[in-house]
């Protein structure tokens, strides 16, 4: 499988069509810490349970997403934007986190992150809070996503640094409601990413 494979085609794949009787122990959420979305625990124990096993379709896809988390550079990963690669790759090492529990890709998650506000360009102004409204809603849901799949893994600062994120992004959310688009009688894809990223975020 090709490295650089779409994450989203990955996690669908990852997430369906697991055969009954390969599930890892169905492992409880550490206390405090938000319930999954986008998979349920039972789901996840399922997955674990294949990429456990060598040859599995599973396994290939796990291996393909370390390949291209591994080595640390979020840049290398793609994107329109810097920033898009900064926190597609967080969203990506943050499930890696969830299904193999190793806490290298939870601080990848994080440090990427803190990338997008500590070590971009200032002409790069996509950020939850800042950018576009396609460029908000495209950064939020992937620090969202992060945020609830790499819980478990980061300290309670790390934690506050990205809700205060989150949070801010959603406040940002009025600026949207307020763009044309909203009540265009046009077909757009801006609606279906702009409210899609902020759903996700309110569900994280």
């Amino acid at each position: 499988m090709k490295s650089g494979t779409s994450f989203f085609a990955l996690l669908v794949l990852l997430a369906v069509a697991v055969p009954a009787g390969l599930a890892a122990p169905v492992a409880a959420r550490p206390e405090g810490a938000p319930p999954l979305v986008f998979v349920t625990p039972e789901r996840l124990a399922e997955i674990r349970g294949l990429a456990g096993r060598p040859g599995s379709v599973h396994a290939e896809i796990l291996a393909a997403m370390r390949a291209r988390i591994e080595p640390g550079d979020p840049l290398a990963v793609e994107g329109s934007y810097p920033n898009y690669r900064r926190a597609f790759f967080a969203r990506e090492a943050a499930w890696l986190y969830l299904v193999t529990g190793e806490e290298k890709f939870a601080r990848l998650a994080y440090f990427a992150l803190r990338d997008v506000y500590d070590s971009t360009s200032p002409a790069d102004t996509a950020r939850p809070d800042g950018g576009s409204g396609l460029q908000r809603a495209q950064t939020l849901s992937a620090f969202a996503m992060a945020w609830n799949w790499a819980w478990a893994g980061w300290t309670p600062e790390q934690r506050a640094w990205v809700e205060e994120k989150i949070r801010a992004g959603l406040d940002d959310y009025a600026k949207a409601l307020k763009h044309p688009n909203i009540r265009s009688p046009h077909v757009s894809n801006w609606n279906g990413v702009v409210a899609g990223g902020h759903i996700i975020a309110l569900a994280a």
